[in-house]
Parts: C-alpha cells; sequence; structure tokens
C-alpha cells in the first residue's frame, strides 16, 4: 500500500515522541516492518538524518 510523505512523517514523529517518553535519550534507528524498502521511507529516513536497520550484516557499520 503507498503512503504519502505526510503519513511517513506522522508515524515515525510520533513512535519517537512515545519512546522519548518512556525514557530513551540515545538515538533512535528504525527498520521497515518485515524489512521492505519502500521508495518514500527510506528518502523522508535520510533527510531526517535517521538510519535504517536492515537484515543484512553488510549494512551494520562498525
Amino acid at each position: 500500500m503507498f503512503q504519502t510523505t505526510s503519513f511517513i512523517r506522522n508515524e515515525i514523529q510520533s513512535t519517537n515522541e512515545l519512546i522519548r517518553d518512556a525514557g530513551y535519550e540515545e538515538a533512535i534507528h528504525f527498520r521497515p516492518p518485515f524489512g521492505k524498502k519502500l521508495v518514500l521511507t527510506p528518502l523522508y529516513l535520510s533527510g531526517e538524518g535517521i538510519d535504517t536497520i536492515t537484515w543484512d550484516m553488510k549494512d551494520i557499520r562498525l
């Protein structure tokens, strides 16, 4: 299902607010549901400086 950029932004921002409200203070990363890399989500995350966590070990930065 296609989601708009505003929907993606609202979902990520509201989730991140809940994480912060729970007391988490470190960087918040994003793992796409089921590992799906959709078109607009990575673009939004990149623009916000949010790292995406995927299934592949090759994507891990050490």
